[in-house]
């Protein structure tokens, strides 16, 4: 669920960026950037709740919550503060970051964990 919520908040939000909200040229690239990360980080959480209907695997739960806080730390708070002209603190971006590294190593750590049964 939570993977569909931010793919297609997503195509939203990218659409109103391209199409609404004025930015400058450099705002505009951090925001293609933010808008493409969500996008493909939606996907593996897709990708992750797909094998956890499988496996039940910890591991796997770890790394769609890391994913997860990723995509609202680094993509939301790099969203908002282009949409806005930088109004909004960016501070919580590289944690954001932080936790999409982490969704992405628990993700390959459960390509070698062995599954519940």
């Amino acid at each position: 669920m939570g993977a569909a919520v931010f793919g297609m908040t997503a195509i939203i939000v990218g659409a109103i960026g391209a199409h609404a909200v004025e930015m400058t040229e450099p705002d505009a690239r951090i925001f293609q950037m933010a808008v493409i990360y969500q996008l493909i980080h939606s996907a593996v959480m897709a990708v992750v709740g797909i094998r956890l209907v499988r496996e039940h695997s910890f591991i796997l739960k770890l790394s769609g919550m890391f994913f997860g806080l990723g995509i609202l730390l680094f993509c939301g708070t790099l969203i908002v503060s282009t949409m806005t002209s930088r109004e909004f603190p960016t501070t919580a971006a590289p944690f954001g970051g932080i936790c999409l590294i982490f969704g992405w190593l628990m993700f390959g750590v459960s390509a070698f964990a062995k599954p519940k049964a």
